[in-house]
């Protein structure tokens, strides 16, 4: 019996999720468009509530920017 591939499954399963941390809605657009197509993004604007999102979202990365004043 020949056993059925679920592309869209293995495509899917091979999309790493990204955790995006960003309060300016131009740069989550930018980032939007540039990497949904490879990517899992989920986005968040509130700091504190991007720690409780970060465990129930597990991303694969979660990229970070210092701002040194």
């Amino acid at each position: 019996m020949d056993k059925q591939i679920d592309y869209r499954k293995m495509m899917r399963d091979s999309i790493k999720k990204l955790f995006i941390l960003e309060d300016e809605t131009n740069i989550c657009e930018l980032l939007r468009q540039s990497l949904e197509v490879d990517y899992d993004l989920v986005f968040e604007k509130d700091g504190r509530k991007a720690l409780s999102r970060i465990q129930v979202e597990k991303p694969d990365l979660v990229p970070l920017v210092f701002e040194y004043a």
